[in-house]
């Protein structure tokens, strides 16, 4: 096996990975670094290192388990649904003869491309103030 070979998946995948680091890695260690230190934001006084003390504090906090046990719900209810409304979708289209499949699939997609189309070619007419 040539040199090339070895190491050209990796260069295939270099741009994903340096955007992947700098976007989802990089950002989830400073937030999680930052996570250990209470920090007054409307106070001169610097960050002050606590370590775990933030997490202790979400933990014994009643919000805290209000707002894990909504989001809890909120997924399992949301999820199968949305799952299981998009399977029905697919099967009702799947059943429907070739020659109609193919209209009922672009009306389905259609809003959304239109949308995404729509925002990408809108003028900007805001200006940063």
């Amino acid at each position: 096996m040539r040199r090339w070979d070895r190491w050209s998946g990796w260069l295939f995948a270099l741009p994903y990975l340096i955007l992947f680091s700098a976007f989802l890695l990089l950002p989830l260690v400073y937030g999680l670094g930052l996570s250990l230190f209470r920090w007054e934001l409307l106070s001169s006084l610097p960050p002050r290192f606590v370590g775990a003390g933030n997490y202790q504090e979400a933990l014994h906090s009643e919000y805290f388990w209000r707002a894990l046990w909504a989001t809890l719900r909120f997924v399992l209810l949301a999820v199968p649904l949305t799952v299981g409304l998009a399977l029905l979708i697919a099967l009702g289209i799947h059943t429907i003869s070739p020659r109609r499949r193919a209209f009922y699939r672009a009306a389905y997609f259609l809003p959304t491309m239109i949308t995404i189309k729509s925002q990408l070619t809108q003028p900007r007419t805001s200006e940063a103030t």
